[in-house]
């Protein structure tokens, strides 16, 4: 195998060369990142890059690089032996991460040159020869298994990596985040006639399967209602690089060391890629020091995480703080409690207080809140603090359907403005507010802003994020960081007014970011037909990324194709047939208890003994890592089915709460709310809610596993509906504990029952369905 360099300039130039140690063993990925660095290096220095084949593995290895970028490999002069022993050492590429400046070389006489370093994983080395190293891939090849690119569709690929990443040094594929980023990339993608097609490459089909297990799921965002068709690919790695070139229109890679993954976004088709932020996932290679992040990830490329919005979100939860009552005591010297106060229920302190006692005693408090200061301690001052936080739930609900709709619209980027700067505003207002009416306005306004950044401010931003911001969290909806974060600035507060305005603050920071330097989605533009300001929004993002437009993407056509089906479904079609009725009935209960339980549980936390802070800081860490067990168990247990992933973790919450009943039934020893019983409580409650966060993940793999494509939409929609529903009654739940203690345990408990009772009974196994059957059924 001798093949020389096909470059023009070969026949003027000198005779001179590059030499470098092959990273033999290695896979290939890694051999394309060496052959292209080299190559860029090599042309940076007017030299001719050689590879000298030691021995027959060094063969082998090349030839498969071959087989997915010839081109790369013809511009390599071939030569067997071991490089010249007077070749001059180019000291380069000890970390195999980051970029090395090369100016120090050019000029230099010696005939040969030689690499020391290995791999040299830095696309500044090749960048301004992106179109050649491009050109170098082969040829298309037609893929029978695979969906091909076309105008009329578009082709969203997965990077998958879990082999041998599923160790303490790399970040392998999480289960979780792949399935969120995947519903985020298909809503920020969109475009009006084109079909949603997602192809799934990898190095394990088993765990790919169980990220997709039914192979034809549809898109549950309602902004974008279409229907998405899923391939697990079977192909070679040098075949999925060559799919990719040709067909992959964005590109996810969900290992962010993974040099595969990076390999199939750069050469993509599409050259839309996003990727987990490696800076939160800290794999080795990077928190060792060997990799510089803006030498490996192109700054044109989506890092995906939260932004600070989601601590916006976290006004769900105020009321924790905002309706914290101390223990009253009663001031008069011959007063005293029909028994120790500690064995009485809230409701019964006040009533006592309340006929015998002149002169209520606030004990001391960890937080100043609003039921303080308005005096909401008792009879229906107490219950309008409980109305509070269910006028700012019912705000959330409303705001769901009106932010949705005026996003779709208007665009993401004003709504979005619009939308976080009322809740700034109106949440900073809250904290102004002259009494207890004026506040619960003012939180029902919150309640719709948080309702727009969960809906359209995600879809927006998440394509701006840039690379060099490092306060953002490791994935979406890490919902625990975020409130562990809450936390810390009311505890720094401690009084509900500085609170709520600092929270509210906590989102200011985006509003000069979407006003001085974010474009409207060109995504949106697109839907809507606008494509000159498309093409303005692309050309402004090229601009902050440094990156500058390709011609071919400037030349994307403006034609759109009519909609494939043309219906516009609604709430009624889910109750069509009595086998999708009898579906969306199930279904649906249990989207509606697990809420309830969910909120009703966190909302009463608040109520429960120990170091209040302490107990918030935890409750947030616990949901925050909750999700590894769902994790654990479709990885290592696959055998668990949906029913197993639901009925466990409910059995072991009412295990839990029941267990929590029984302790509140105790006398205390002491009335001191330190002893073991409170201690036990405190721990059961935060085991308990990681169970019903697990939970949650059983209701939505069920919802999206068991309604036909047609309606799929519509019915996780419809389940969603209900959970906020359920969310609603959570703040009535936490007020019944001044009446009886354990009543919010009975609660959940009673409606966890139940939902395990229909779980038990009509809760189909839909693990590994194929959908695609299902449509089929219900045709």
């Amino acid at each position: 195998m001798s093949v020389t360099m096909k470059s023009s300039e070969e026949e003027t130039k000198p005779l001179q060369f590059l030499t470098f140690n092959f990273g033999v063993g290695a896979r290939l990925a890694n051999h394309v990142f060496e052959l292209a660095s080299v190559y860029g290096i090599a042309r940076e220095l007017q030299r001719t890059p050689i590879f000298y084949i030691v021995e027959r593995n060094y063969e082998d290895q090349l030839k498969q690089v071959e087989e997915a970028f010839p081109g790369l490999v013809s511009q390599y002069k071939i030569e067997t032996g071991l490089v010249p022993n007077d070749a001059e050492k180019m000291d380069i590429g000890r970390n195999c991460c980051q970029y090395y400046d090369i100016g120090e070389f050019r000029g230099k006489s010696t005939r040969h040159l030689h690499l020391t370093g290995q791999f040299y994983q830095s696309f500044k080395y090749f960048e301004k020869y992106k179109d050649e190293i491009l050109n170098f891939v082969a040829g298309p090849k037609q893929f029978k298994t695979l969906p091909m690119s076309s105008s009329s569709n578009f082709i969203s690929c997965i990077h998958v990596r879990r082999a041998d990443f599923v160790d303490n040094k790399h970040q392998a594929t999480d289960l979780e985040f792949t399935r969120n980023a995947w519903k985020k990339i298909q809503h920020d993608v969109f475009a009006e006639g084109r079909e949603y097609l997602t192809v799934v490459m990898g190095d394990d089909q088993k765990f790919e399967n169980q990220v997709f297990p039914d192979g034809h799921i549809s898109n549950s965002t309602k902004s974008a209602p279409l229907n998405t068709t899923i391939w697990i690919s079977g192909n070679s790695p040098t075949d999925d690089l060559i799919y990719s070139r040709y067909n992959c229109d964005s590109l996810l890679i969900t290992a962010p060391s993974s040099t595969f993954g990076w390999w199939l976004g750069y050469i993509s088709k599409g050259q839309t890629v996003y990727y987990i932020d490696i800076q939160q996932t800290k794999d080795a290679v990077y928190v060792s020091g060997q990799m510089r992040v803006e030498d490996f990830y192109p700054p044109s490329w989506h890092k995906l995480s939260i932004s600070f919005a989601l601590f916006y979100c976290c006004q769900q939860i105020f009321s924790i703080f905002y309706n914290f009552t101390p223990e009253l005591d009663c001031a008069d010297k011959n007063f005293t409690f029909s028994k120790p106060k500690c064995e009485l229920s809230k409701e019964e302190i006040c009533s006592q207080l309340s006929s015998n006692c002149s002169q209520f005693v606030v004990g001391p408090s960890p937080f100043h809140s609003m039921v303080m200061d308005f005096g909401m301690f008792c009879g229906d001052a107490a219950y309008n603090a409980a109305w509070v936080a269910t006028i700012q739930f019912i705000g959330v609900l409303v705001g769901t359907i009106v932010y949705g709709h005026l996003g779709d619209h208007f665009g993401r980027r004003p709504i979005s403005l619009i939308g976080i700067s009322i809740g700034v505003a109106f949440g900073a207002g809250s904290g102004f507010a002259p009494n207890w009416q004026v506040f619960a306005a003012l939180r029902f306004v919150c309640g719709t802003s948080i309702a727009c950044i969960l809906v359209v401010f995600y879809a927006y931003i998440l394509e701006f994020i840039r690379p060099e911001q490092r306060v953002f969290l490791r994935s979406f909806f890490n919902w625990g960081y975020a409130r562990v974060v809450f936390t810390f600035v009311c505890w720094l507060c401690g009084y509900w007014r500085s609170a709520a305005i600092a929270t509210s603050l906590l989102a200011l920071p985006i509003i000069p970011i979407v006003i001085l330097v974010l474009p409207e989605s060109s995504r949106w533009y697109s839907i809507k037909g606008r494509h000159e300001e498309a093409r303005s929004a692309e050309r402004r993002i090229a601009f902050l990324s440094g990156i500058p437009i390709r011609k071919e993407d400037e030349e994307e056509s403006d034609q759109k194709l009519d909609k494939l089906d043309d219906k516009v479904y609604t709430i009624r079609d889910l109750f069509t047939s009595r086998k999708i009725a009898y579906r969306t009935i199930v279904v649906g209960s249990l989207w509606f208890s697990t809420s309830l339980s969910a909120f009703g549980s966190d909302l009463n936390s608040g109520n429960l003994a120990g170091n209040f802070y302490l107990s918030q800081f935890v409750s947030g860490a616990v949901t925050a890592f909750a999700k590894i067990f769902v994790f654990l168990l479709d990885t290592f247990l696959p055998s668990f089915d949906r029913r197993r992933l639901h009925q466990l973790p409910q059995i072991a919450m009412l295990i839990c709460y029941g267990s929590i009943m029984l302790l509140m039934l105790l006398p205390e020893s002491d009335c001191s709310h330190q002893g073991a019983r409170d201690l036990a409580i405190i721990l059961i409650n935060i085991v308990g809610v990681s169970f019903i966060e697990i939970t949650w993940d059983a209701c939505y793999l069920v919802a999206v596993e068991c309604f036909p494509t047609r309606i799929r939409t519509i019915g996780i929609g419809t389940c969603s509906l209900l959970a906020r529903t359920g969310a609603l009654l959570a703040p009535q739940m936490a007020y019944l504990s001044d009446l009886f203690e354990p009543a919010p345990y009975a609660v959940v408990c009673t409606i966890g029952f139940l939902s395990l009772l229909i779980s038990f009974i009509f809760l189909p196994n839909t693990k590994g369905v194929d959908l695609a059957e299902l449509d089929k059924d219900e045709a």
